[in-house]
């Protein structure tokens, strides 16, 4: 799954083009113009990432969440955790990683919320 995400949005987190390809992916409109923006957004997006590298290839919508509290309860109810120990450090990956076994009980700061969102049901 890391070379899937890898392959489609690159990995080097120096690169605007890779950071604005990740963001187009998540649905940000408009997409930030600077790399900056990019990782503070990125950052405070919650997204399954099992689901993320598997929806172009199922033609599904990104869904997001609005805290990773409830991506987490997402995830333990579906099943589709992301193996952590495979990550690139390096990656752009790592920018979506979040405490899915025990998130912050508050939603996690920071990032311009510029993107279109679909909301997770209630």
């Amino acid at each position: 799954m890391v070379k899937q995400f890898n392959a489609m949005y690159g990995t080097n987190a120096d690169d605007l083009e890779s950071w604005q390809l990740l963001c187009s992916a998540l649905g940000m409109i408009p997409v930030p113009d600077n790399i900056r923006t990019c990782r503070r957004t990125v950052r405070s997006t919650h997204v399954n990432i099992v689901d993320f590298v598997e929806a172009p290839m199922v033609g599904m919508a990104v869904r997001t969440f609005d805290s990773e509290e409830q991506l987490s309860v997402y995830t333990k109810e579906t099943g589709k955790f992301f193996p952590r120990g495979d990550v690139n450090a390096g990656s752009l990956l790592r920018y979506l990683l979040r405490q899915i076994l025990h998130p912050p009980a508050r939603p996690r700061s920071g990032g311009n919320k510029r993107r279109a969102r679909t909301q997770a049901p209630n």
